[in-house]
């Protein structure tokens, strides 16, 4: 008998020190937290003032970018796209003929039937809803083009463009819940596949809801800094361009042989000691725009 109450007086008096320890524990682990919450206050006016500054800094930058992304309506689009099949066709051709003019000013050789990635339109206008489409394409390569010869290529093999869209199925493609989409539904009856191309998903800056671009491929022969000088024109110039991809192909200068619609080098040109290394290059650009907000409404 009194060794079952010794017992059981000594499990009263463990149990009672476990509880006191529990107790001490709980409380040291209520001064913990009550000691962090008096050390993290809450935003002083200075803080406060600090984050709205900098906010309004975040949204100026925003907004200038957003500015420099939208700007080449202003640079380079100083006039209203043709509204009428037939206006849109004396455009092209107007444009190919002084592009033609150029290259030989500036000795580059070309095709002698070279329409720069509008063969489609050689003698026919593009769709009335897509003459907007084209304009806007012929003005980029035309662009494109007049940056390239000055940095003095050897010859233009190729100006290949994306499929033009009507405003319609610009802004389809442009829905954010579109997961995929057909192409376009309008074609010219007269369409030359040779002036166009599709560029792969993985390479393009395209963003449905967010970004659109517009894409081109140019493919031209000259020596390495004839490559340097085209990427700093395009990295330095104020339209928002965007270099994708970009091929080289060493070649022999006899295998850039085409007709040429360039007048003859004089022949008093020196011919130097070391023949200097041609090669071919491939360059697909983009040119970048945000989406508006009516643009990404379904």
């Amino acid at each position: 008998m009194i060794l079952g109450l010794g017992f059981e007086s000594w499990l009263l008096v463990r149990s009672n020190q476990q509880v006191s320890l529990a107790l001490g524990g709980l409380e040291q682990k209520r001064q913990a937290r009550e000691t962090f919450q008096q050390q993290v206050a809450g935003p002083s006016e200075e803080t406060g003032r600090e984050i709205l500054q900098e906010l309004g800094s975040v949204r100026a930058r925003l907004a200038a970018a957003r500015a420099t992304l939208a700007g080449d309506d202003e640079t380079i689009f100083n006039a209203p796209p043709p509204a009428k099949s037939i206006d849109a066709f004396f455009d092209v051709a107007d444009f190919i003929e002084k592009t033609r003019t150029l290259a030989a000013q500036a000795q580059v050789a070309i095709r002698s039937d070279e329409h720069f990635g509008f063969s489609t339109h050689a003698t026919e206008g593009p769709a009335t809803e897509l003459a907007a489409a084209v304009y806007r394409q012929r003005v980029i390569v035309q662009f494109l083009i007049g940056a390239l010869f000055e940095a003095r290529p050897t010859a233009l093999f190729l100006v290949q463009r994306e499929r033009p869209l009507s405003a319609v199925q610009r802004t389809e493609r442009n829905q954010p819940r579109v997961t995929s989409f057909a192409g376009p539904g309008v074609i010219p009856v007269h369409d030359d596949p040779a002036d166009f191309f599709e560029l792969a998903p993985r390479y393009s800056l395209r963003r449905s809801g967010e970004l659109d671009t517009d894409a081109f491929k140019l493919e031209f022969s000259g020596q390495t800094r004839t490559l340097r000088g085209f990427m700093n024109h395009l990295a330095f110039c104020e339209l928002p361009l965007v270099v994708r991809s970009v091929e080289v192909e060493p070649i022999n200068s006899t295998a850039a042989a085409v007709s040429v619609a360039s007048q003859p080098l004089a022949t008093a040109t020196p011919i130097p000691i070391v023949a200097q290394s041609i090669s071919r290059f491939r360059v697909i650009v983009e040119l970048i725009r945000p989406i508006t907000q009516t643009e990404s409404q379904p």
